[in-house]
């Protein structure tokens, strides 16, 4: 594992790290929930010490944040894969180091259970369910078989940077934006190993493991992390298009000046009578960057690129003129001003006609 780590800056300097940061950074998934929600903080998060305040444990009650890696490798014997962890943490306490690792998770399980990851059985398998149960001080019996093998790996990892940092207590957090605990039940069982019962938003004290006290944790995220950044809006129409350049030059294939008036009041109404929207008009007053994609489906033979760059043009004027009232009869700022946005778009074939808008905030001009 490399030993030299470079500081982010915002968000998106955690998405090069990922696995596969095309598949994972996705708004609504953890990685990009988890990202957002530690980097504004530049800290543990809000829910996360109120979590740890109630919990009544002296060590987390004025807990410190000294470093957090996102993306954290811990090497494991067996194999040449190590324990990614999605953030690890080095916090202070009472003159105590605590080592944290950070799991996150919105719907997506915690993997195959420990049956399931070693039906392809292998000496290297072996080699490294035999270190993390010795880890763990836990026996190799038919309960551990339903355990899901992650919590494994990522709460022996937090066990073995805390011997390679020195630090007395070791804790395992599930960082959760699910607002329905999904796959709480997994986690729940995991702690039944230690003859422990607990409840979303609790920690609490496993043992003392070879001079280390090793805690769980699970905290229910703020859910404002899981759309406050990127929303997506799927408007249908009734026609291959929705630009005013199609509406005055397809009347033969449609488009007709009524249904360009739907597809507007469905935007405005969108961005307007929603709370959630209005951050786009606080950024664009803030002279913020926003990406605008959209992914056009349509029939076949009836959008060309041009159509969709035409469209795409369009919809940047529509959506400023949505969230700008107008002055003296202009928009502020004017719709021309299109420095504000960076721009996508994709054709899809489909058997019906609609548009789907996904806009994000990136950052200051």
């Amino acid at each position: 594992m490399n030993k030299i780590f470079v500081p982010t800056n915002k968000p998106e300097d955690w998405k090069p790290l990922l696995a596969e940061p095309e598949k994972h950074w996705k708004t609504g998934y953890s990685a990009k929930a988890l990202a957002y929600s530690w980097q504004e903080a530049n800290d543990f998060p809000g829910s996360l010490k109120k979590v740890f305040i109630s919990s009544g444990v002296a060590l987390f009650k004025n807990v410190e944040l000294l470093l957090a890696f996102p993306e954290y490798q811990v090497p494991l014997p067996g194999g040449s894969r190590p324990s990614q962890n999605d953030i690890f943490v080095l916090a202070r306490s009472n003159d105590q180091l605590i080592s944290i690792t950070v799991e996150g998770k919105v719907s997506e399980p915690f993997g195959d259970t420990v049956a399931e990851w070693r039906k392809n059985d292998s000496e290297g398998k072996r080699r490294r369910l035999k270190f993390l149960l010795k880890e763990l001080e836990l026996e190799d019996n038919k309960e551990i078989n339903a355990i899901r093998y992650q919590l494994l790996h990522r709460t022996a990892s937090a066990l073995i940077e805390a011997k390679k940092f020195g630090a007395l207590n070791a804790l395992t957090l599930v960082h959760s934006f699910s607002q329905f605990n999904e796959c709480f039940e997994d986690y729940s069982r995991f702690l039944n190993l230690f003859n422990l019962e607990t409840k979303p938003d609790s920690l609490v004290f496993v043992g003392t493991i070879e001079g280390i006290n090793l805690y769980l944790c699970w905290v229910k995220g703020d859910p404002k992390y899981l759309t406050r950044r990127a929303k997506l809006m799927s408007i249908r129409v009734e026609s291959p298009f929705i630009s005013r350049k199609t509406a005055v030059s397809w009347d033969a294939a449609g488009m007709t000046k009524r249904r360009y008036q739907i597809w507007l009041r469905a935007l405005r109404k969108s961005l307007r009578a929603t709370r959630e929207y209005e951050w786009v008009g606080q950024s664009l007053r803030e002279g913020k960057r926003l990406e605008l994609r959209a992914s056009i489906f349509g029939i076949p033979q009836r959008i060309r690129l041009l159509d969709i760059h035409d469209a795409l043009s369009q919809m940047i004027d529509e959506i400023t003129e949505c969230v700008f009232p107008k002055e003296n009869g202009k928009t502020r700022p004017q719709v021309e001003d299109r420095h504000f946005w960076r721009v996508e778009g994709e054709k899809f074939v489909s058997d019906e006609e609609k548009i789907q808008i996904e806009i994000e905030e990136l950052g200051d001009e």
